[in-house]
């Protein structure tokens, strides 16, 4: 059996070859799009403080949810 860590990266991989396969489908390179993806996520500082201020919510939204759910206490 893989380890936590090989298994969230074999899922990773399935993601991307999956995405690809459907980016090259549609007639797009999947590499651009890729390129893309992450520029448009991570490129510059203001860029990567605006996606972390979108994204703080929901991990703090999942992190309550593993909190109640390990604890017992989700209904």
């Amino acid at each position: 059996m893989l380890s936590g860590v090989a298994e969230a990266l074999v899922a990773l991989g399935i993601g991307l070859v999956a995405s690809a396969a459907l980016i090259s489908l549609y007639g797009y390179d999947p590499g651009r799009a890729f390129y893309w993806l992450l520029y448009g996520g991570f490129g510059t500082p203001l860029v990567f403080l605006d996606t972390l201020a979108y994204a703080t919510p929901l991990m703090l939204t999942g992190t309550a949810f593993a909190i109640c759910a390990a604890a017992g206490m989700f209904n």
